[in-house]
């Protein structure tokens, strides 16, 4: 039995995030109902609808910088990673549809650091 302890992630420190362990990882995806392989996929997509939309945050917040858990809010908001965390036209994962219209079942802090231990892992974004 494993002595791990679900890591804790602060969405708020100024450090990098540190590099999780597939173990830490597995139990982060736990709490927020998916499986370790799951969660990595949704930090895929996550980075990737970041990519489409950061250019119309940036202008929208008049080019300033923004933090960890305003960029992890806002990507996970609507339906951003359905319409841009995709590759092309392969379909979603029913499980990761599924979650990501029913993520906020789950504790929204903990959906937070789990999606920002996957992909979001510096204090700043521009």
């Amino acid at each position: 039995m494993s002595k791990t302890k679900c890591p804790k992630v602060n969405l708020k420190s100024r450090d990098m995030l540190p590099k999780y362990s597939d173990e830490e990882l597995g139990l982060l995806a736990g709490r927020v109902g998916l499986t370790l392989e799951q969660l990595k996929t949704v930090g895929e997509m996550a980075n990737r609808t970041y990519q489409a939309i950061g250019y119309d945050l940036a202008q929208a917040n008049d080019g300033n910088q923004m933090k960890r858990e305003e960029i992890v809010e806002v990507v996970l908001d609507c339906n951003y990673m359905e319409e841009h965390g995709r590759y092309g036209r392969t379909p979603l994962d029913p499980v990761i549809k599924e979650w990501l219209h029913g993520k906020w079942k789950y504790n929204l802090n903990h959906v937070y650091q789990a999606v920002a231990a996957v992909a979001f892992p510096y204090y700043l974004y521009e």
